[in-house]
C-alpha cells in the first residue's frame, strides 16, 4: 500500500466453510479509520464483483459515496480503486483491494498483480503447513491414545492369566480351600495358559 502511494488497503479472503462468502483478513488505513469485521457475499459490490470476474478491475471515476457501500475503504473517495483477484491456478483465493488518491500507473498495477498472485501461492502454502500440523497433532495423540490401550490389555492379560492359574491350580489339588502347604505324592497339578492353550502336568 504505502509503495504504490494508495491511502488504504485489504485483503478479503474466501471462507474455507462458505465459499460464497468473502472475509476481511488484514487491513492497512494510513492515517485513517482503521477497518472493522467485514464480510462481502460473491458478487456483491466490487470486491464481490472481482471475485466473481476473477479478472483485475482498476476505476478512477468513483462516485463519492458509493466507495461506502460497495468497498468499504472508508468514508473519504479515492481517485482510485485497484482490485485483485487472489488466484491458485484457477481456484479464487481472496481480493486485494486498494484505494489511492492518484491514479496507479501501469507499472503499478502489474506489481500489485505480482504480488497478488505471490499472495496465493503464500496463503496455500499456510494452509497446507497449518492442515499437516493439526494431522500430525492427531496421529500423535491417537498413537498414545493406542500405546495407552495396549497397556492397558496387557495388565488386563495378565490379570486373567494369573487368576487362571489359580483356579487351574485349585480345581486339582484335593482340598484346595484348606491346603496346609503339603503336597500329596500322587497328586497331578494343571497349569493352563490361556493363550497357547499348553497343559503343564507335573506329578
Amino acid at each position: 500500500v504505502k509503495y504504490l502511494e494508495a491511502i488504504q488497503g485489504g485483503i478479503f479472503l474466501v471462507d474455507v466453510e462458505n465459499e460464497n462468502q468473502l472475509n476481511l483478513a488484514a487491513a492497512f488505513a494510513y492515517n485513517r479509520k482503521k477497518y472493522i469485521s467485514k464480510t462481502i457475499g460473491i458478487g456483491e459490490g466490487l470486491i464481490g464483483t472481482c471475485a466473481v470476474e476473477k479478472k483485475t478491475i482498476n476505476l478512477t471515476e468513483i462516485p463519492e459515496e458509493y466507495i461506502e457501500i460497495t468497498s468499504g475503504l472508508g468514508d473519504a473517495p479515492p481517485n482510485n480503486l485497484l482490485l485483485l483477484p487472489i488466484m491458485h491456478d484457477d481456484t479464487l483465493i481472496g481480493v486485494v483491494e486498494i484505494a489511492s488518491l492518484k491514479k496507479f500507473e501501469s507499472h503499478q498495477i502489474e506489481l500489485g498483480e505480482s504480488i497478488a498472485s505471490n499472495l496465493a501461492a503464500t496463503i496455500i502454502t499456510a494452509r497446507v503447513n497449518t492442515n499437516t500440523s493439526q494431522l500430525l497433532e492427531k496421529s500423535q495423540q491417537q498413537a498414545a491414545e493406542m500405546a495407552e490401550q495396549e497397556e492397558e490389555m496387557r495388565q488386563n492379560l495378565e490379570e486373567m492369566n494369573a487368576t487362571q492359574e489359580e483356579i487351574d491350580i485349585a480345581c486339582v489339588i484335593p482340598g484346595a480351600g484348606s491346603w496346609d502347604g503339603n503336597i500329596p505324592e500322587a497328586i497331578t497339578i494343571e497349569v493352563t495358559d490361556p493363550l497357547n492353550r499348553v497343559i503343564i502336568r507335573v506329578k
